[in-house]
């Protein structure tokens, strides 16, 4: 019978002691080499992994003159933190050690800041939020407890804060003032980089406001612009409100029309201007800032802008008009518009005519009207005239 014989060989040296001698505590971005002491003289070749927040980096080095030594070429050793060493020899593991980076302290740090929000209102009750942190070349923030400067400085005052860092950041409120305006914020760290924020305290909710009007005369001839103005409006505090605020107008009129119209402020002071309507009426008009306050109601009368007028009846069934004058005395310009209305029981029949020299005509004849009476109505700039004729 046959057997067959198997052998194995084991290596049974043992692996290298390693030591590390690079410290345990290193600045980041100036190391340039991890270093291990080995206890043979023989070219192995050794496997070092790190791993850190960012990932796991590997390299490997051959043993020279007892030492070994890993360059930090990699941009993984410019961060701050601890880094988990771990050294291989083929798959056995000969060391385990933890190395902290630390960020460059020795010069002024950059600072990197955030401010928000940028608009907040007077009163007090609103702040804004602002977020210091002081990092070295490589971006890396200084220890916990770093001592970051703030201030707050507007018109004739100011305010100095100081807080201390907390992981990353530190951070501070600066509530608003009763006064609007644009106050500046700056953040540093002793005498280095400051980063400064402009903030705009907008004017609080607006109070009630009142209204008035201005025009060249009370008539009603469809020409003449008026101008209806609020007076400054201002916050519960005192403050103009910001230039740009929206102010709605609603103009009622005695025949029941309504009307809107906007205007922004500048200044604290909103406009509108309107053209007189073409008859007589009265407007009441007022104003409000949506949501938040309204005007007084202010009343606008309109005087007819033509005087009495007459009506004459002819024997060849014509209607004329006029002389129509306005309220100067003077004629009427030329091709102002007239309604007729031309009624019996079962009848009415309306007219659109045109002055011309201050008189209009209609000839009634022609219009096809059955015999009978009717009842003539002829309006113009306010002014209402009747009178009856009897066609034949």
């Amino acid at each position: 019978m046959t057997g067959i014989l198997m052998v194995a060989f084991w290596n049974t040296q043992a692996s290298p002691r390693v030591k590390l001698l690079s410290k345990d505590t290193l600045v980041a971005g100036q190391v340039e080499e991890i270093l291990y002491q080995v206890d043979r003289d023989e070219p192995l070749s050794l496997r070092l992994v790190v791993l850190h927040n960012f990932g796991v980096y590997s390299q490997k080095a051959t043993v020279n003159n007892c030492m070994v030594s890993f360059k930090t070429s990699s941009v993984i050793w410019d961060h701050s933190g601890r880094f988990e060493l771990t050294l291989y020899y083929q798959d056995k593991v000969l060391s385990k050690n933890i190395i902290t980076m630390v960020p460059g302290t020795s010069y002024a740090p950059e600072v990197e800041a955030y401010c928000g929000p940028k608009q907040i209102l007077a009163g007090g009750e609103d702040f804004t939020m602002v977020i210091g942190s002081s990092l070295d070349s490589l971006d890396n923030p200084w220890p916990v407890g770093t001592e970051i400067t703030y201030r707050y400085v507007f018109k004739s005052h100011a305010k100095l804060r100081t807080a201390k860092t907390k992981v990353l950041h530190s951070y501070v409120r600066f509530y608003s003032d009763n006064e609007s305006g644009t106050p500046v914020i700056s953040v540093a760290k002793d005498n280095s980089s400051r980063n400064e924020f402009d903030i705009t305290i907008y004017p609080n909710h607006p109070k009630s406001f009142k209204l008035s009007y201005d025009r060249a005369h009370p008539y009603a001839d469809g020409k003449q612009i008026t101008t209806i103005v609020t007076n400054e409006i201002i916050d519960t505090l005192g403050n103009r409100i910001a230039d740009g605020s929206m102010v709605y107008f609603e103009i009622n009129t005695s025949y029941g029309e309504i009307m809107q119209a906007m205007g922004t402020t500048v200044g604290g002071i909103a406009d509108i201007t309107l053209p007189a309507p073409a008859k007589a009426m009265d407007w009441s008009v007022r104003a409000y800032i949506e949501d938040y306050s309204q005007s007084n109601t202010i009343s606008i009368p309109y005087l007819p802008s033509v005087k009495p007028f007459a009506i004459q009846w002819t024997k060849d069934q014509q209607l004329i008009i006029g002389p129509v004058t306005g309220f100067l005395q003077q004629y009427v310009p030329n091709y102002t518009e007239m309604e007729v209305m031309i009624c019996a029981d079962h009848t009415e029949v309306t007219r659109t005519i045109y002055s011309r020299e201050g008189m209009a005509f209609l000839d009634v004849g022609e219009m096809g009207l059955e015999k009978g009476t009717y009842t003539v109505t002829v309006g113009c700039g306010g002014q209402i005239k009747g009178k009856t004729i009897m066609i034949k």
